[in-house]
C-alpha cells in the first residue's frame, strides 16, 4: 500500500521552522506491520510503525542545508514488498513543510539617547521580524521589541540606575536562533 496523509512538522513553537536540536518528523498512514528507512534532507533518520501510523524522525544537528527539508522514505510491508521511494518536501493530507534555519540574527548598530536621562531611548537596527530583547545587570529586560523591522527603530528604556551602564542587545528570530 502506497503511504497517505504524509505531513512533515518539528517541535519548535512554529512547526513549519527548525534550528539545531530541533527534531523533525515526518508522519503518514501505512500498513500495519510495516517498516520504513529514510532519511530528512539527505541523513539518516529513525523510521518507526506503530499499528497503521509511519514515522520518520531525526534531530538536527546544523549540518542539514539551510533552507526548505526535503524527505526521502520508503515502506517495506510485513511480506517483504517494498513500495517506490516517498521524496517530498511537503506533505501530501495537509501540504506541510519544514524550512531549517541555523543562523543567528543581526543586530546593527546601537546608539543611546543623551545622558543623564535614566530612560533613554536606544535607536537600533535588528534582522527584519526578530524580537529584540535589552538587557541590564545581566538579567533584568529594560526594553523589547516585538518584532525588529529591517531598519532603525527606538525603544524607550525603563529606568536604569544613574550613571555608566552597560546593556546587551539579543535578537532572536522566528526559528528561535540568538
Amino acid at each position: 500500500t502506497v503511504p497517505t496523509n504524509i505531513s512533515i512538522a518539528s517541535n519548535n513553537s512554529d512547526t513549519s521552522l527548525a534550528k539545531s536540536g530541533d527534531t523533525v518528523t515526518v508522519t503518514f498512514d501505512t500498513e500495519a506491520g510495516s517498516t520504513v528507512t529514510g532519511t530528512i534532507d539527505g541523513k539518516a533518520a529513525t523510521g518507526n510503525v506503530v499499528s497503521t501510523t509511519g514515522t520518520l524522525t531525526r534531530t538536527l544537528d546544523g549540518s542539514e542545508n539551510a533552507g526548505t527539508l526535503e524527505f526521502s522514505f520508503v515502506q517495506t510491508d510485513a511480506a517483504s514488498n517494498s513500495q517506490t521511494a516517498q521524496t517530498a518536501v511537503k506533505g501530501s493530507g495537509s501540504a506541510t513543510s519544514v524550512t531549517a534555519d541555523f543562523t543567528a540574527p543581526s543586530i546593527g548598530s546601537l546608539s543611546l539617547s543623551s545622558q543623564p536621562d535614566t530612560t533613554p531611548d536606544l535607536t537600533f537596527t535588528a534582522e527584519a521580524s526578530s524580537s529584540v530583547a535589552i538587557t541590564y545587570l545581566e538579567h533584568l529586560t529594560v526594553g523589547s521589541t516585538g518584532s525588529a523591522t529591517g531598519s532603525a527603530q527606538a525603544i524607550t528604556l525603563s529606568t536604569l540606575d544613574a550613571g555608566s551602564q552597560t546593556l546587551t542587545a539579543t535578537a532572536t528570530d522566528a526559528a528561535g536562533n540568538t
